[in-house]
């Protein structure tokens, strides 16, 4: 269902630019996460929704966000597996 969300979304509000309604917006940045998971699992979408995840997951502001929380050493230990 997200792949045809991104789909339509994209058809009807193309502008020229990757984001799904025209500029950068909440509802991109929403489905970063959605697109990190598809990511994880292997999920490679076609079309206009796999250039939509592929703006979302090579846009520098996330890349950035990236590797700082790649770099994170602080923990809360009541999330920690096995504690």
């Amino acid at each position: 269902r997200v792949i045809e969300i991104w789909e339509t979304s994209r058809r009807e509000y193309e502008r020229g630019g990757p984001w799904l309604f025209g500029e950068y917006s909440a509802a991109d940045a929403m489905y970063l996460p959605v697109a990190c998971r598809f990511r994880t699992y292997g999920v490679t979408p076609s079309g206009l929704a796999g250039e939509y995840m592929e703006a979302l997951l090579s846009d520098p502001y996330f890349k950035e966000w990236e590797v700082a929380s790649e770099n994170e050493e602080e923990t809360l230990d009541q999330f920690e597996v096995g504690r």
